[in-house]
């Protein structure tokens, strides 16, 4: 009787099991996560494409000093500031200048703003602006269409009650700028990236910042300079539940780096993440950082060459700066994320700044900018591709050299920092990227050049550039963080960045835009 209880058993169990077997082969295995598309901004200038704020104000140019009957745009001389950069007083004839909207041709919001103030002065409105109404505090300004900009010049000041806390309101948001810094449609515009990394907002490739006490705040005049206010880049990713990525300006001192931390940690909404990087490419000898960590690297005596001393410079501030970050966040490590950045195309430097002062196992994610690279030189190494060259290259020769040749470097460079970041047991992310089609230095005078650039950047070709570059990228980190270069920003002799030219284009026109759109989903 148990041996046909047990052979029942066993038939019945050979009866169903097809059956089991069949429903695991037909059920749907949950699908990947969507590949997560960071964005970089342009940064903040009176001639940004982008008009983020609903006070432009913040984005107006650093006074320009002038004087009556004197025929100088600036004459150089000082002007006497607050620490919020208003003028306090003006010598006799001298006069301060400043600008907003400048050079959009057309595409800026135009309409009745409001500008707000406190104390006591004259001032002229001039370029595309014109005052409808004033009254104590308040002046109605009609901005209209043209290709110029917003003029505003101080021309007397009451040093007992000068005039201050400016604020140049776009029309529609009197109501409610002082509980939304950000226009409705730039949110909408980008409220749907994964990560926002902020180093040209903050300025880190031309700062001096370095005591915390001298940072910008909410009441800082103008960001043009000093870079945004750490609570409202804040605020911006909590709006649009954004994860935040700092650059560290490379001077700060410990006492900077703790309370930036500090006020990220209490800030930022506790469901999102901090990504912090110390300074930005300090490999790219472009740059003040890079110089200043080679000095002090030779200095140190941490390498005889220049180069070498500077990346291990960068690896023992890296190391600091995760200690004050730690002290600042114990306990909390899943809130944020210690980031090595290096350059892409050389593996090499990564090895070298990861092994020193057992930088890896200090770090979370390691960060590489692996661009669509076609840097065009007047004169080049032989078999390089020069201007006088290219210049008469058509599309589809030109499209046939990048799917060669930069395609196939990049896609190299992410195989290869892919295998150090398993290797270090890191994450491998992009601090940047996307095309970097470039006339450099005087080929930026070959005005052939720079179209046939700025042509490729808005033909359908790029867009399946993008597809295949960004494919790979899936294909080889599973679709990790890749911030992009950048939102919106000019095309000309100074590259083509922008997935959008113009913050009133339609999207359907940039076939970069579809093609990030498409992989991730991100972009509405």
């Amino acid at each position: 009787m148990k041996t046909m209880t047990a052979a029942l058993a066993i038939l019945s169990l050979f009866l169903i099991t097809p059956r089991i077997l069949g429903e695991d082969i037909d059920r749907e295995s949950p699908p990947p996560p969507p590949p997560r598309l960071g964005m970089n901004f342009y940064s903040i200038v009176d001639w940004n494409r982008d008009v983020p704020f609903v006070d432009l104000m913040k984005s107006a140019r650093p006074w320009i000093p002038q004087r009556s009957g004197v025929d100088a745009w600036d004459t150089g001389e000082t002007l006497a500031l607050d620490a919020n950069g208003y003028v306090t007083s003006l010598a006799p004839g001298q006069l301060a200048t400043t600008l907003m909207l400048t050079s959009l041709q057309g595409h800026h919001p135009t309409g009745s703003y409001v500008f707000l103030y406190e104390g006591e002065g004259e001032w002229e409105w001039s370029g595309l602006a014109e005052v409808m109404a004033s009254e104590p505090g308040r002046q109605l300004v009609t901005v209209k269409t043209g290709a110029d900009y917003v003029k505003l010049t101080l021309t007397s000041v009451n040093p007992d009650n000068y005039p201050r806390n400016f604020r140049f309101i776009r029309p529609g948001y009197e109501e409610r700028y002082t509980d939304n810094p950000y226009a409705t449609d730039f949110l909408e515009r980008w409220g749907g990236v994964d990560t926002i990394r902020f180093m040209d907002w903050m300025r880190i490739n031309r700062t001096d910042a370095s005591e915390w006490a001298n940072r910008p705040t909410p009441a800082t005049r103008t960001f043009h300079t000093s870079g945004v206010a750490m609570e409202w880049m804040i605020d911006l990713c909590n709006r649009t539940r954004s994860h935040a990525w700092f650059a560290i300006p490379h001077l700060a001192t410990d006492d900077y780096i703790r309370e930036f931390a500090r006020m990220v940690r209490e800030q930022l909404d506790p469901d999102l993440i901090a990504y912090f990087e110390f300074s930005n490419e300090v490999w790219n000898s472009m740059f003040e950082q890079t110089r200043w960590a080679q000095r002090n690297g030779v200095e140190a005596g941490l390498a005889e060459r220049p180069w070498e001393a500077g990346w291990l410079f960068y690896a023992e501030q890296s190391v600091r700066m995760f200690a004050l970050l730690d002290e600042v966040y114990e306990g909390e490590h899943h809130r944020y994320r210690r980031v090595v950045a290096t350059q892409a195309a050389n593996d090499y430097i990564g090895r070298k700044k990861l092994s020193h002062k057992n930088l890896a196992a200090k770090t979370d994610a390691l960060a590489i900018g692996p661009y669509l690279t076609f840097n065009v030189p007047v004169k080049g190494r032989e078999g390089q591709p020069v201007a006088d060259e290219v210049q008469d290259w058509s599309l589809d020769q030109l499209f046939d050299y990048l799917n060669d040749k930069p395609l196939a470097d990049s896609k190299r460079w992410m195989d290869r920092y892919q295998a150090l970041a398993t290797e270090f047991g890191l994450e491998l992310i992009a601090y940047e990227g996307g095309q970097h089609l470039t006339a450099l230095d005087k080929a930026g005078d070959n005005q052939k050049l720079v179209d046939l650039l700025a042509a490729a950047n808005r033909d359908p070709r790029m867009g399946d550039l993008y597809r295949d570059y960004f494919d790979h990228w899936n294909k080889v980190t599973s679709g990790n963080l890749f911030c992009h270069w950048n939102a919106i920003s000019a095309y000309g002799r100074h590259g083509y960045w922008g997935l959008l030219e113009w913050r009133d284009q339609d999207p359907a026109t940039s076939p970069k835009y579809q093609a990030l759109k498409q992989w991730s989903g991100a972009l509405p």
